[in-house]
């Protein structure tokens, strides 16, 4: 494998200056992310609240709260493929558009069984924004010690039962 060429240590004046939008596209990723996480919070919240108003059973209780964590879970890794193939911008916006227009569908759900449906759809929107929120530049298996492989901490020994001379 080759290695990667070095930066160049003389960049030009214009090179070296930050697009002033930059802070405004960090924050609405920022946003984008606290959305996702804010959404199955609110859920937890709600729940004595859900049960009261919706007549939710146990199950339903819990398909509401788990709806949404296990579609999103099921593609992420797929509307991330689908978001480095066509656009991360783009799958940003329809991914906020998705979990916009079911959020209000949510909150106008009949019923237990409409809500768990709107959190399902809620979901695939969250699978579309997570992969276009700030992520670190290093792959996920880099450590801060400068040796790949996931580790119990960054530069600790590596578990012996795992083959490390395949991860190297």
């Amino acid at each position: 494998m080759g290695r990667m060429p070095a930066a160049s240590p003389a960049l030009a004046p214009e090179a070296r200056e930050a697009d002033p939008r930059r802070w405004i596209v960090l924050a609405v990723m920022c946003l984008s992310l606290l959305l996702i996480v804010m959404d199955n919070t609110i859920v937890n919240v709600a729940i004595p609240t859900l049960q009261k108003d919706l007549g939710a059973t146990t199950s339903q209780l819990q398909w509401v709260v788990d709806a949404y964590v296990l579609v999103f879970a099921g593609l992420l890794l797929t509307m991330g493929s689908l978001g480095d193939r066509f656009g991360r911008r783009g799958a940003l916006a329809l991914g906020l558009a998705i979990m916009g227009s079911a959020s209000a569908l949510s909150a106008f759900a009949g019923s237990a069984n409409q809500l768990i449906v709107t959190r399902a759809i809620m979901g695939i929107g969250g699978a579309l924004i997570m992969p276009a929120t700030p992520r670190s530049r290093s792959s996920p298996t880099s450590s801060r010690c400068g040796r790949s492989g996931p580790r119990p901490s960054p530069c600790g020994p590596p578990p012996p039962v795992w083959p490390w001379r395949s991860a190297r």
